[in-house]
């Protein structure tokens, strides 16, 4: 157990009538994979035929695709101080994972609500992503200003910094790779800590 980030690809169309109407959120984020697994089983064709269900209409647009959705797992914190130097939002594109996004709603998803990030937010992380190398993730771990700063799970990896730094990496990589794609699409985002 613990605060797994998780990131939602959205376009612009979605994440603002999300903002508008933030009692859908919930749906949006988890109806759709559960009602996507009872349809594999064939269990929705017979609901509808026997018990007359009908089919929810799609209100925000396509369905989901591999790779829409990424968690971070808890190494989104550890990431953050990498990138910034600091456990605190900075301003600074790099300090895209913990900045003040707007909320969506007084919705509760996990541990708290659920921030918008805009596309524009996802461009800038893209561009200041692509200046970082992950090779300079072990020069700047410092665990010490890290337990002062009390950055989740500096603690954790006191004395194994090389796992530590491992750990962030294979998460900085899957991040890149979303904010890559989420960027190309002109797409915004949906965080949160579940």
């Amino acid at each position: 157990m613990g605060m797994v980030y998780v990131l939602r690809r959205v376009t612009p169309e979605q994440l603002g009538f999300l903002r508008r109407k933030p009692e859908h959120l919930e749906a949006f984020l988890f109806d759709e994979p559960r009602e996507a697994a009872v349809e594999a089983t064939g269990l929705l064709d017979r609901l509808v035929e026997v018990f007359n269900f009908t089919r929810r209409a799609e209100t925000l647009g396509v369905p989901r695709e591999e790779g829409d959705e990424i968690d971070l797992d808890k190494s989104w914190h550890l990431m953050h101080f990498l990138l910034t130097g600091s456990a605190e939002a900075t301003g600074q594109p790099e300090s895209f994972l913990v900045e003040d996004w707007p909320e969506i709603g007084d919705v509760e998803i996990g541990w708290g609500r659920a921030w918008a990030i805009d596309a524009a937010a996802i461009q800038r992380f893209d561009r200041a992503l692509a200046g970082v190398d992950g090779r300079d993730f072990a020069d700047r771990y410092d665990t010490r200003a890290m337990v002062q700063q009390d950055v989740y799970l500096a603690e954790g990896f006191e004395g194994d910094e090389g796992g530590a730094v491992e750990y962030v990496l294979e998460y900085l990589s899957i991040l890149r790779k979303f904010v890559s794609e989420t960027a190309a699409r002109g797409c915004a985002a949906i965080a949160y800590l579940s």
